[in-house]
């Protein structure tokens, strides 16, 4: 298990706030791609939302969904998903909850779609590839289910509600996300250790929120940017600076200057 593996979450952490990459990153990236690095995104977008940077980046390893669907280049090598019916259930016990304008998301295998108060492709620069859904008649297999809870007896009684489940908050929205149990950006270094042959110790992970920590203490190097939640940082090897400073470019560059 030789493989040197480059794992980067993409908001907050190789995406600047604005949703681009900077040339710099873009160039270090290349270059650690010519030294022999392989190169991953792992982030709790649905891969629909993520079509333009895997055009710019052309990674080896895609794990998106937050761990529910793992794909090396276009070949599935592993993926996780509710049932219609679970589905069907985890949406109906959070309208009753909630009430029926609960704000949600459903990632699927055909797409992502959204019931939130701003239109995604709207409200984030760069967003793509969602679908407006009331959920009325939605009966899908999904990925990852998000629904906005602000009360905490209100999560505790959907916790209990879904104990098939893992769930983890975001830092910067309401938003819960919810994916089959055991399954997340953790447990996809353990996946590609035993389908690919890359082992969490040659893996260097890169994130900034609350859905990277495991992976972060799990890869041989875990990497925090200074923008991320305390927490995060808590549970890295390294900070550097911030999405918005070129801190993934600048570590590269000392990585390929001091392989020389």
């Amino acid at each position: 298990m030789d493989k040197k593996l480059l794992l980067f979450d993409l908001d907050g952490t190789l995406l600047r706030s604005d949703n681009t990459i900077s040339g710099r990153t873009l160039s270090a990236i290349d270059k650690c791609r010519k030294r022999g690095y392989l190169i991953g995104i792992s982030t709790s977008r649905c891969e629909f939302n993520i079509k333009r940077y895997r055009e710019m980046l052309a990674p080896d390893i895609v794990i998106s969904s937050d761990g529910a669907l793992i794909r090396e280049k276009d070949r599935t090598v592993f993926r996780s998903l509710f049932s219609a019916d679970e589905t069907r259930l985890m949406i109906d016990i959070s309208r009753k909850l909630l009430g029926d304008d609960v704000e949600m998301s459903c990632d699927t295998l055909s797409g992502h779609f959204w019931r939130y108060k701003e239109n995604p492709e709207t409200a984030i620069p760069l967003w793509e590839g969602s679908t407006y859904c009331d959920f009325d008649d939605f009966h899908h297999e999904t990925l990852k289910f998000c629904v906005a809870i602000s009360d905490p007896c209100v999560l505790v009684s959907l916790l209990n509600s879904f104990p098939e489940s893992d769930c983890v908050r975001f830092s910067d929205t309401p938003m819960r996300r919810f994916t089959k149990r055991n399954v997340g950006k953790r447990s996809s270094l353990n996946i590609l250790s035993s389908e690919l042959n890359i082992s969490p110790e040659s893996i260097t992970a890169f994130g900034n929120d609350y859905a990277d920590i495991e992976m972060l203490k799990a890869a041989g190097t875990g990497i925090a940017v200074s923008n991320a939640v305390d927490e995060v940082k808590r549970a890295a090897d390294l900070i550097i600076p911030s999405n918005d400073d070129d801190g993934i470019a600048s570590y590269l560059t000392d990585v390929l200057n001091a392989a020389i």
